[in-house]
């Protein structure tokens, strides 16, 4: 009986990635409407039950979305789930066609965007380490605010 309670015990204790989301990416018109034009929109491209796009939501981006920092949105796009989203010149297009609008066919794949829709600094694709993916991104970031703020 002690190793049932030891294992349910685990099981509440043990963090729900699933669960944990970041606001999905409906548009850049919304965001330009609610945001100062110098924000910089950090979005990841990914993919229903791929286990790479679970750990840089839930350890990098999740973490840098509750900071709430006023010059950057955070944001999740998910390939493959159907829905349409508006671009940049206001057409409802699918998930898929702005992925490959954005070159995107690898996920994840995070880019540093301003709110017209401009890539401001080279796309994070993949991770091939969690020590230094937190580096890369704030690199990635501080590089793509100087691009937005001018």
């Amino acid at each position: 009986m002690k190793p049932i309670a030891i294992l349910f015990f685990l099981l509440l204790c043990a963090p729900c990635r699933a669960s944990e989301a970041l606001s999905p990416f409906t548009g850049l018109a919304a965001l330009r409407e609610s945001y100062p034009a110098n924000t910089l929109l950090v979005l990841m491209f990914s993919q229903p039950d791929c286990p790479y796009c679970d750990t840089v939501r839930s350890d990098f981006l999740l973490p840098l979305h509750n900071r709430q920092r006023d010059e950057l949105i955070v944001r999740e796009l998910k390939v493959g789930m159907g829905g349409e989203v508006v671009d940049q010149n206001g057409n409802s297009v699918s998930h898929k066609t702005l992925a490959d609008r954005y070159g995107v066919s690898l996920f994840p794949s995070v880019l540093m965007l301003d709110l017209d829709g401009d890539v401001l600094d080279k796309p994070l694709v993949g991770i091939s380490s969690t020590e230094f993916y937190g580096y890369y991104l704030d690199q990635a970031i501080d590089r793509a605010l100087v691009d937005a703020s001018q």
